[in-house]
């Protein structure tokens, strides 16, 4: 057994802090009980990397106090500095590589400081306020599980819930008002889902819900559960109380063509939906396959039509179809999907909702005709002329689709 060159403070704490990946930041405590570190879901210290061995590398304690590393025949190795390791005493202040893109410091400090360090570690990866995951972490986070989920065919649900009416309650009662509003929902919000379900505030008066291994089926549901639970808080203010209720939207990965940028796709097909819920008269849920059954009377007809936004649009499309459509006609889908029964708004300029959908799908025409007929990318900057035609047309149907939520 290696030796320390000087015994070690029997309280001292062993910490490992990772450097790099979604949990970067994270300090790990050894104690007198070694930690293995690997892929392997049973490992101390999980690290979700294909560079990583299932049992890659064992930190442990002396009995002298003094810490070493042992690499368990890892395929990549396990280097201290620059050399490459099999068993290696560890001085505080190391620096340990774990396969080719994992690193980790190796630090000895004392229970006070290793406090500090989870405490600094908890604040880079929460939201201040409400105590949940920030919108960094969890893309971060999100990311890795995508990932994940398209090697093992497995499923990812994104869950995007818009607080209702919360700017009323900032009016009426003032910020602390809607601050305590927030923590409370977002308590609620945390009690309802299962435990391997991730809860971020997105920004705002916005949360994000995201469901590993949950089918698309099951979305509506789950958001269904969260609505009620919303629906069912009293929050006492200045004596009286007040009402506050959630709309949301769903998206599964299921319906992200392979060739999108998956994160991206997820957020704007749930703030779609999200979107459609508020629409509809808000405190209801919008997912794949779902029916807004909740207070389907006010609406007649329209509460037993799908409340799907980009039911045809490019989300949903598959196989060669998906691949030959070139972004223009990608975005021409997703603006025709905008539902016709919207209510005009009260527009800047005077300008009704459907006066200004019609002026971007001109703009969206127009610009998908100037890339279908370009197909080599011989003119670049005309190409790139339309692609700015396209975004500028669709952000007009976002606002459009926004003032119409707000009435």
């Amino acid at each position: 057994m290696l030796a320390s060159s000087l015994p070690l403070p029997t309280d001292a704490r062993g910490t490992l802090t990772v450097l790099s990946g979604i949990h970067g930041g994270c300090p790990v405590v050894i104690d007198d009980a070694p930690i293995v570190i690997g892929r392997a879901a049973e490992g101390d210290l999980v690290l979700e990397d294909p560079g990583v061995s299932r049992r890659h590398v064992r930190i442990a304690r002396a009995p002298d106090g003094a810490f070493y590393a042992e690499d368990l025949g890892s395929t990549n190795g396990t280097y201290l500095g620059t050399a490459r390791i099999e068993l290696a005493l560890l001085h505080s202040g190391d620096l340990l590589q774990i396969g080719p893109n994992i690193r980790l410091r190796f630090a000895i400090v004392d229970s006070q400081e290793e406090s500090l360090y989870r405490q600094l570690y908890d604040a880079s990866v929460h939201d201040p306020l409400t105590h949940v995951f920030n919108r960094k972490y969890l893309c971060d986070w999100l990311l890795a599980e995508v990932s994940h989920a398209r090697l093992t065919n497995g499923e990812v649900v994104v869950l995007m819930v818009d607080v209702d009416c919360l700017k009323e309650v900032n009016d009426r009662f003032g910020h602390v008002a809607g601050d305590r509003a927030l923590c409370t929902i977002a308590a609620e919000i945390q009690r309802v889902l299962r435990v391997e379900d991730k809860l971020a505030r997105y920004g705002g008066d916005e949360f994000v819900i995201v469901a590993v291994g949950t089918a698309g089926a099951e979305a509506g549901p789950l958001a269904e559960r969260v609505r009620l639970g919303v629906e069912g808080l009293q929050i006492g203010v200045r004596g009286g109380e007040v009402r506050i209720t959630a709309s949301i939207g769903g998206a599964s990965l299921s319906e992200i063509d392979v060739l999108d940028e998956p994160i991206a796709a997820l957020f704007a097909l749930a703030d779609a939906r999200m979107y459609e819920a508020k629409a509809l008269g808000k405190n209801r849920v919008c997912t794949l396959g779902a029916t807004p059954a909740h207070d389907s009377k006010r609406h007649g007809k329209e509460g037993s039509r799908s409340p799907l936004v980009g039911a045809d649009a490019h989300f949903t499309l598959r196989g060669a179809r998906a691949r030959s459509l070139p972004d223009a006609q990608y975005l021409a889908l997703r603006v025709r999907t905008i539902p016709s029964s919207l209510p005009n708004a009260s527009l800047p300029r005077q300008k009704t909702m459907g006066e200004l959908i019609d002026k971007a799908k001109g703009k969206i025409k127009q610009a998908a005709g100037v890339l279908s007929g370009n197909k080599k990318l011989e003119r670049e900057a005309r190409v790139d002329g339309a692609k700015g035609q396209l975004k500028g047309a669709v952000e007009d149907v976002k606002h459009a689709v926004k003032e119409a939520a707000k009435k």
